[in-house]
């Protein structure tokens, strides 16, 4: 990539796809939090492993005993889509942050760099006196 004068190049994050990465980790880490929360006293300790992140709703899965005798095809799938979903809000988080984006931006003129900072100067009037505060931001 070619830059040019009076230019340099940055790597900056990708925004959308950390923030895409951490909604899908972070609701489907709240259902599956929801769901050990409210484990009931009649259904055993192992909602509890829906707790622990990316494992936790598929050692569920595993640990969960019926008290029916039903074939439950619906816990193996949910251990599966919410711990796979985890995994992939994870994994595009951390992405979002390793692979940054290269930008074009504008190399700051010499001598005028611009600084913040702020300052409190006296201020006198009619009505009385004080200091204000006054900057650059």
């Amino acid at each position: 990539m070619t830059v040019p004068r009076g230019y340099h190049i940055e790597s900056r994050p990708r925004r959308r796809m950390a923030l895409t990465g951490g909604i899908i980790f972070g609701v489907t880490y709240a259902i599956a939090l929801v769901a050990a929360l409210s484990a009931s006293a009649s259904e055993g300790s192992d909602n509890a492993w829906n707790a622990i992140p990316f494992a936790g709703p598929l050692i569920f899965a595993h640990k969960r005993t019926c008290s029916q005798c039903v074939d439950d095809i619906g816990t193996p799938l949910y251990g599966i889509m919410v711990s796979g979903s985890q995994v992939v809000g994870a994994a595009m988080l951390a992405s979002a942050f390793i692979f940054q984006r290269p930008w074009v931006v504008p190399d700051p003129a010499q001598g005028t760099a611009i600084q913040g900072g702020i300052a409190f100067v006296p201020v006198a009037n009619d009505k009385g006196a004080g200091l204000m505060a006054v900057g650059r931001f």
